[in-house]
């Protein structure tokens, strides 16, 4: 079964004019190595990230980031399948079970990098497999461009995750002198109302699977309303 994603993970140095995007594969290649150059796949798939960075390299033009001749990092990971994984040293790791009783949590040090360069920026690169459990609204909805490049790198991504946002259709009219809110169902795991003043502070009720509520709120009250999930 091939790795249902990668993981792509920044770290910077503290703030000339062009930036470098360094790729490491060091993760990948201590687990599923699945940009292996020496497989025809891999070396496919090595490519189309190099040629991304080497893209972005030459775009991004405005950042200033100073050398450090002393890099310690460390990143995390969640919502992974595994329970063990191997570190960059290629130790055996064990993953922290997560709260939701299925899925694991993982901390990994940059140990391989003593220092970094001027204007670099460091992408971690490795593949694991999801949490079975993990549910809709806990991932991140693709963009098209996200399933194109997903499509591009060798994954099956199904037309379902090619979306931005859930759409509600939310309508508020008058009744009897309050605010009644509907909208159209999209989901089955339950909704929210939100209400705010001024657009900053915002209260949240959850509401179950319901799909309409009416303010208790004189009607003409200002008040900004959304749905989520």
């Amino acid at each position: 079964m091939p790795p249902k994603f990668l993981l792509p993970l920044l770290l910077t140095t503290s703030p000339a004019p062009a930036i470098e995007l360094v790729l490491d594969f060091t993760l990948d290649e201590q687990n599923y190595n699945w940009c292996n150059p020496a497989t025809t796949d891999g070396l496919a798939r090595r490519h189309t990230l190099q040629s991304a960075a080497g893209f972005l390299s030459a775009i991004i033009r405005d950042d200033d980031w100073n050398a450090l001749t002393s890099f310690n990092k460390s990143f995390s990971i969640s919502d992974v399948s595994e329970n063990v994984l191997n570190n960059i040293a290629g130790t055996p790791v064990a993953g922290t079970a997560e709260g939701d009783g299925a899925g694991y949590s993982y901390s990994f040090s940059t140990t391989n990098r003593s220092s970094l360069g001027a204007n670099q920026i460091v992408i971690y690169i490795g593949a694991f497999h999801f949490d079975p459990d993990t549910t809709t609204g806990r991932r991140k909805f693709l963009t098209k461009l996200d399933a194109a490049a997903l499509r591009d790198l060798g994954y099956d991504v199904a037309d379902s995750w090619s979306e931005v946002a859930p759409t509600y259709n939310l309508t508020i009219t008058p009744d009897s002198g309050a605010a009644k809110l509907d909208w159209t169902a999209t989901r089955t795991d339950g909704y929210f109302v939100e209400w705010s003043a001024d657009f900053q502070s915002w209260t949240s009720l959850p509401l179950g699977t319901t799909t309409t509520w009416t303010d208790p709120v004189p009607f003409g009250t200002k008040r900004f309303y959304r749905v989520s999930d």
